[in-house]
């Protein structure tokens, strides 16, 4: 699920074989059914849907008062509801009377005007390569999922389920102190209360605090010897890539968001 975009590992010689995340897939698969298309980027999508909700605004709209005050601010929230609601199986039509439905259905009556003129999201795309697959085959051998089939959307299942699709294995468990660390929380994301271990010096697990990132970066870059290596860096990763770059290892290619970067 988490593997489209730039990837921190090393590039291999590899023929016939692909590791993508959903998108990266969804492009394959249309290569192979012939239903590629030019792509739209998603500021353009945006300012689409924007002119649907104005054709369709009136005092009476859920999103009147919000579009008022910031129209593309708002046509990207709905666009987002719009495309999550295509991938969990919806077509476009409109939902149940009562005062719960009310906000559906509006953007129903927007989806009158969507269907004909915006580009397809990933749910409608995926809905069509589904239909696909009932008539044609891909050259596509087998496909390795590392997330449950469960944690996919519900037009990604419909897809997955007309492929050879396979479980990747389950990583080995690390030894001593570390092995303990990695039981310790699979079972807390599956929601068991887990007590907390004390600490073994058995060399598994290193903590390391360093004055400045710099110096922690420069550490770690020391440590790394080529070997298959998983880089968590929820805060300052930024500054790894050169130092890991002067170490000759990979670029993570993280970036930190700015305020000079538009958001569109």
């Amino acid at each position: 699920l988490h593997l489209d975009g730039q990837r921190g590992w090393p590039i291999e010689n590899r023929l016939g074989e692909a590791v993508t995340g959903p998108l990266g897939l969804l492009d394959l698969l249309e290569t192979h059914l012939g239903l590629g298309q030019a792509s739209v980027s998603p500021a353009a999508r945006i300012a689409q849907y924007r002119d649907c909700l104005r054709q369709c605004d009136r005092p009476e709209r859920f999103y009147h008062r919000s579009f008022h005050l910031d129209e593309l601010g708002t046509a990207a929230d709905l666009l987002g509801w719009r495309e999550t609601w295509y991938l969990h199986g919806w077509h476009g039509g409109a939902f149940a009377a009562g005062a719960a439905a009310s906000r559906l259905n509006d953007l129903a009556e927007v989806e009158r005007l969507a269907a004909g003129g915006l580009p397809p999201g990933p749910g409608e795309r995926l809905q069509r390569v589904a239909q696909a697959l009932q008539r044609r085959r891909t050259p596509i051998a087998g496909i390795t999922l590392h997330d449950p089939p469960t944690h996919f959307p519900k037009a990604w299942q419909a897809v997955l389920a007309r492929l050879p699709v396979t479980r990747a294995a389950a990583l080995p468990a690390g030894q001593g102190f570390l092995g303990a660390v990695q039981e310790r929380l699979l079972r807390a994301r599956q929601g068991e209360t887990v007590e907390p271990l004390a600490w073994r010096e058995d060399g598994t697990v290193t903590v390391v605090q360093a004055e400045t990132l710099t110096l922690a970066g420069r550490w770690l870059a020391a440590r790394l010897d080529g070997r298959d290596t998983l880089l968590v860096a929820p805060a300052g990763g930024v500054h790894l890539d050169a130092l890991l770059a002067a170490a000759g290892h990979p670029r993570p290619g993280l970036h930190e968001p700015s305020p000079v970067r538009p958001a569109l």
